[in-house]
């Protein structure tokens, strides 16, 4: 590791071997997504690098590399509750959680979103969660559980029913046939690898974005009564 970068790490309190790890685990992971003709491998060599700019087009959009993480980390959802002094951050298996002292969650007393997935729980003197991230409602509809319809007209849940969402009629029918859209696409894309997602499926990707990017329209609670609050919508 170059001399800057060195310096970068230890004034970061990083890890230099655990970086290097992570950075071959992705490279890896790449080589196997080209083994099976998921991305493209130019001809000859190895094929490309992780840091090859054809793979970061949307490295800089974070509410879409959040949705990413909410389709990777799903179930791992934690409900937030924003109240007066801190915020009530809870999970369907385990009711009351918190996020972890070395988190950097774990200062934040207000959450600007109604959900948070996360890694791992650790259970010690309360059960705490690790590696948590902010997502959005949208975010959630569109690259979490199966949607169901609700117990009232205008409702859909997800997961065991635990989540409740309402939306308008014309909000619920946009995010249901995008959903399904965007999960045809990418049945599509698995059963044919070497598919060009950006031909086939360019307009819904844009929809998605654009939807993503847009403040969410639907209310969302946790449909159990060992919330505290629970007869309370979460309105994004």
């Amino acid at each position: 590791m170059p001399g800057g970068a060195r310096d970068y790490v230890w004034r970061h309190f990083l890890s230099e071997k655990t970086l290097q790890m992570m950075g071959d685990m992705r490279q890896q992971f790449l080589q196997l997504l080209q083994g099976i003709g998921f991305t493209e491998t130019p001809g000859g060599g190895r094929g490309r690098r992780t840091g090859d700019p054809a793979f970061d087009d949307n490295s800089e959009d974070l509410t879409l590399v959040k949705a990413v993480l909410c389709s990777g980390l799903y179930p791992n959802v934690v409900t937030v509750k924003n109240a007066k002094r801190r915020a009530k951050l809870m999970t369907e298996e385990d009711g009351k959680v918190e996020c972890h002292p070395s988190s950097v969650n774990a200062s934040v007393s207000q959450f600007t979103t109604n959900f948070l997935v996360y890694s791992e729980k650790v259970k010690t003197s309360s059960i705490f969660i690790r590696n948590s991230t902010m997502v959005s409602d949208y975010a959630l509809l569109l690259f979490g559980g199966a949607l169901r319809p609700g117990p009232e007209p205008g409702t859909f849940t997800m997961g065991r029913g635990n989540l409740v969402f309402t939306a308008g009629q014309g909000v619920a029918t946009l995010v249901q046939e995008l959903r399904a859209r965007l999960d045809a696409l990418l049945e599509r894309k698995i059963a044919t690898p070497t598919m060009d997602l950006v031909r086939e499926g360019g307009g819904i990707v844009k929809a998605v974005r654009a939807l993503l990017a847009e403040p969410a329209q639907v209310g969302a609670h946790p449909h159990d009564s060992r919330h505290p609050d629970g007869d309370r919508a979460y309105h994004g």
